[in-house]
């Protein structure tokens, strides 16, 4: 075989070669494959404080605390302003105790009237016509109970009067008022028990 024909065979030999080495550098770089190439996912940190607030019911901000005696319930959730609801049934009767608070000054006989009309009792002019009863609390702190008993015969029961035991409360220029209301019979026998409940209250500030 000639020289010149020999070196032509093997030139093109050789850029065959060459030519197969770009085609498979191409099939590497094919657009196809890249884009089956998995995507890096960067997670987002969660920001969010481990103690975030969650919404719920705020407890009640009343530093009044005391000690319930035997069959006495306080229910949940009291309506404002009311602090807290107490029942007490015995007998098929049932009397209820409820504890308010507001601000000191308001004047005591515009209570007491208050409180007398609610037991169709007549109005007073001074404290003298509706004497109270001086206890302590658990700290030692005075509180004033008073008593109303209603004269409505015609309409109730003599043991169904309705009857009434407010103790009053002073503490943090805040007057505390704990109001028994139920039949004469019921709030009677459990007179003793109202008073030890006045003597329990404790403040924690």
């Amino acid at each position: 075989m000639p020289a010149k024909h020999t070196s032509t065979l093997l030139m093109a030999a050789f850029l065959g070669l060459a030519s197969c080495g770009d085609d498979s550098v191409k099939t590497y770089r094919a657009p196809s494959e890249l884009a089956q190439s998995p995507a890096v996912t960067q997670s987002t940190p969660n920001t969010a404080p481990v103690d975030s607030p969650v919404t719920r019911a705020e407890p009640s901000s009343s530093p009044i605390t005391w000690t319930l005696p035997g069959g006495w319930v306080e229910e949940s959730n009291p309506a404002p302003p009311r602090l807290a609801t107490i029942t007490i049934t015995e007998d098929e009767r049932k009397a209820e105790l409820a504890v308010t608070r507001f601000p000191s000054g308001m004047d005591l006989v515009q209570n007491l009237n208050r409180w007398r009309g609610q037991f169709s009792l007549p109005a007073i002019q001074s404290t003298s016509e509706q004497p109270g009863t001086q206890v302590h609390i658990a700290d030692g702190s005075p509180a004033t109970i008073y008593k109303f008993e209603s004269d409505t015969s015609a309409s109730f029961a003599p043991d169904d009067d309705p009857t009434g035991l407010v103790a009053i409360i002073p503490h943090d220029g805040l007057e505390y008022y704990l109001k028994l209301t139920g039949p004469r019979k019921l709030v009677n026998t459990q007179e003793e028990n109202f008073r030890g409940f006045v003597g329990s209250v404790k403040f924690s500030q």
